[in-house]
């Protein structure tokens, strides 16, 4: 129902650094990593419904408390960023008739509104921007653009809201134990809308939440922000904190799109992107959303030399998952994603008529949790109780044997006794 200790959540954002060169032949984006800005968050379950078919139903509340002490750097910084309203707009709008096209174009100059956006630390995480854009969109009628926000902030309203994630359905495990928290049902639908064919299946676990994964070679997590499942792959066993867990680990298939594996081809169905990257903006409300591993860690490296100052590091921007076997119970995890946006060419809209097709980085977010000792305790307790009670069983055993040969011998004694008394 609720986490039981608060987990850390490092935040690293993207300063564009060289934004006023971006008209300039030849001259590459150029990101800065500032943090990491660290959160507390803890999650708990709201509108939890038990279901007759073995399933439970709930919402996922996440709360966020900003830690300033572990961080480096004040919510009060200010960040370039190339601005996602404006590309998003730009996105939507190469569908869109050329007079709307127009229309945008004018609008944006009207207001003086730039690729370069400068905001807050705070503003571009949990408090949000208001934008001129999106009241435009509003007034267009954009059917292709339909933010149901009031602002734009890259965790905004995620903060206490029970209904951001959505609701889950997920099985308990009461009738077949391998099926315990995997998630059968997402919004009320058992498929994402954002992906074809297998792409699109709603499955694994949400992951505080496993079945045995004592024989499997793979585990899948159903993530609400990617409208998709990722699956890590079975690479050995680790001790962590005294406890021998599998290691399930991301690698370079899991942001393929069909070049290295042809089953992930369904994730990027209109065109053949390199390897590295998820295309979400489905899942984004048409954004021209992308989701990597930390500045490109196993992505294609032309998404690297596009632009500068990415320093891709096995060991921090990885994903590793170690789950104790025999009853699922997840020790120790190292999560990290990047949120990326695509740049495209828009005829029609002067800002975006010369600039190249790239990938831009906006964020990253890394979040590390090694279960306490107190808890770690208890899972060696509980993976002890078998040969536990086996013990006792025998002492049992051995006590019954014993009271038993004791009533024996105390019944021939007293049977001897009364024969002697009798004579």
């Amino acid at each position: 129902m609720e986490t039981p200790f608060d987990i850390n959540m490092e935040v690293y954002i993207f300063n564009w650094t060289n934004s006023e060169e971006l008209s300039k032949k030849g001259t590459k984006p150029n990101f800065e990593q500032l943090g990491p800005y660290m959160y507390a968050a803890r999650n708990s379950r709201a509108n939890v419904v038990f279901n007759s078919n073995k399933t439970v139903s709930f919402n996922t509340v996440r709360k966020f408390w900003f830690v300033p002490e572990k961080s480096k750097g004040s919510l009060d910084d200010r960040i370039t960023i190339m601005n996602p309203i404006v590309m998003s707009m730009a996105n939507v709008a190469k569908k869109e008739h050329h007079l709307i096209q127009r229309g945008i174009h004018y609008f944006m100059k009207e207001f003086n509104t730039t690729l370069a956006e400068t905001k807050t630390a705070n503003e571009l995480l949990f408090e949000g921007i208001d934008d001129v854009l999106m009241e435009l969109a509003e007034k267009l009628k954009m059917k292709t653009f339909t933010i149901p926000y009031d602002r734009f902030g890259f965790f905004y309203p995620r903060n206490g809201s029970a209904s951001y994630d959505g609701n889950y359905t997920m099985w308990t495990g009461e009738d077949d134990i391998q099926k315990t928290g995997i998630v059968s049902e997402w919004n009320f639908k058992n498929y994402s809308d954002s992906y074809s064919g297998d792409c699109g299946r709603i499955d694994g676990s949400t992951g505080e939440v496993w079945y045995p994964v004592k024989n499997s070679k793979t585990i899948s997590i159903f993530v609400p922000d990617m409208c998709s499942v990722l699956t890590l792959e079975h690479q050995g066993s680790r001790t962590s904190n005294g406890i021998e867990g599998n290691v399930y680990v991301a690698t370079d298939k899991l942001f393929d799109n069909g070049v290295k594996y042809p089953e992930t081809a369904c994730f990027s169905p209109n065109e053949v992107l390199p390897s590295g990257v998820r295309d979400i903006s489905k899942c984004k409300y048409q954004a021209p959303a992308y989701i990597s591993l930390p500045h490109f860690y196993l992505a294609d490296e032309s998404y690297r030399n596009d632009i500068s100052g990415m320093k891709p590091d096995p060991e921090n921007h990885k994903i590793e998952l170690i789950i104790e076997p025999t009853h699922g119970m997840p020790v120790e995890a190292y999560i990290a994603f990047q949120a990326n946006f695509r740049i495209t060419q828009v005829k029609g809209i002067s800002m975006f008529e010369n600039l190249k097709d790239m990938m831009v980085p906006l964020l990253w977010v890394k979040v590390a949790v090694r279960v306490p000792d107190n808890y770690a305790f208890l899972i060696k307790l509980s993976l002890s109780a078998g040969a536990i009670g086996q013990w006792i069983g025998y002492v049992f055993i051995f006590l019954s044997i014993v009271l038993f040969l004791l009533g024996v011998y105390l019944e021939l004694r007293m049977r001897q006794i009364s024969m002697k008394f009798t004579l």
